[in-house]
């Protein structure tokens, strides 16, 4: 602020018609090369995604063991539980297994 109290004015970038034309070319460049990091990363993280999804959904369950338990037997839980070596790792409903679990073990 000035002695006056008032503040000085800002100064205003120049429109985009009154830019020299390397500088406004420079503007357009840095505009496209921003665009192009973003959708990069966007296709690269999409990507990741994909195909993490894809490995951790093929992954069988290999070693069910049930852990924890003295009144029950494992193998009577297992057929309980619902859940075989078949099943893959990330369709497990988790909620059901628990529901069907909770509702035969009190």
């Amino acid at each position: 602020m000035t002695e006056a109290g008032y503040r000085k004015p800002r100064k205003r970038c120049a429109p985009a018609e009154q830019l020299n034309n390397g500088e406004n070319q420079r503007v357009h460049q840095e505009l496209s090369y921003r665009i192009l990091k973003i959708m990069l990363l966007l296709v690269c993280g999409l990507a990741l995604w994909g195909l993490l999804s894809w490995l951790f959904s093929s992954i069988p369950l290999q070693n069910l063991q049930v852990e924890g338990l003295t009144r029950y037997g494992e193998e009577e839980v297992l057929v309980t539980s619902g859940l075989s070596s078949v099943d893959k790792l990330l369709s497990v409903d988790k909620e059901a297994v628990e529901q069907s679990l909770i509702s035969f073990y009190p």
